[in-house]
């Protein structure tokens, strides 16, 4: 289970030319990562996003193992709901 709450990003005081970005969950400023370098920005915002992209593959996966094209066969829904269970799975580690 991962950290619940929504998580955020603050810039932590570093130099221009190592950037470091915090991520945090909740109010609480409990920190999660710290993010360095160039693409530190990037990063953190792909990292904060990681709650709501595993909660979006979830209906995802859910709406597709219940559609009718899915019992019929069809190679390209069966293909998108292997890969929402599989980078649920990866998510979750298992």
């Amino acid at each position: 289970m991962h950290t619940q709450g929504e998580w955020h990003i603050c810039p932590l005081a570093a130099p221009d030319y190592a950037p470091q970005i915090g991520v945090y969950a909740g109010d609480s400023q409990r920190g999660l990562a710290t993010v360095v370098g160039p693409n530190a920005g990037a990063d953190a915002h792909l990292i904060t996003a990681a709650p709501l992209m595993l909660k979006a593959l979830e209906v995802i996966a859910e709406f597709l193992s219940e559609h009718p094209e899915l019992q019929r066969g069809n190679s390209k829904v069966h293909y998108c709901a292997q890969l929402a269970r599989s980078a649920i799975a990866e998510t979750k580690g298992d």
